[in-house]
């Protein structure tokens, strides 16, 4: 069972994403922004991290900047539902900075699974 940690600090989208995770079998922990997040990776390992771009104290970029010093091995997926209207893309900006997937909000179980897919395949 995949262990996966939802970063955003809107509490309807993790609670969203939280169920579609469930439904996919895994085992979820949710965090309101990244530095929240920093404490909960401290005590556990997890196979996947979603994080989402904008959040306040610390944002998905910085997050994603904070992981990858600390574990190279943990898979990275970042969203937002803000690019599309963005002048600059921070999801290409979270792909070059270390996350390993994007996906724009809304999200798609089926994208979901593939992603964890990947993690199943690779393990």
């Amino acid at each position: 069972m995949p262990n996966v940690l939802l970063i955003d600090d809107d509490a309807l989208m993790r609670g969203t994403l939280r169920e579609m995770f469930e439904d996919l079998s895994c085992d979820v922990t949710e965090a309101e922004d990244g530095a929240v997040a920093s404490s909960k990776m401290e005590d556990r390992k997890f196979d996947l991290v979603v994080t989402d771009i904008f959040m306040p104290n610390q944002d998905g970029i910085e997050t994603i900047r904070k992981i990858r010093r600390a574990r190279n091995d943990v898979c990275i997926l970042a969203i937002s539902g803000a690019d599309a209207n963005s002048k600059i893309n921070y999801l290409k900006m979270a792909e070059r900075i270390g996350a390993d997937y994007t996906l724009t909000k809304p999200l798609l179980s089926s994208q979901l699974e593939g992603i964890l897919g990947t993690l199943n395949a690779a393990s």
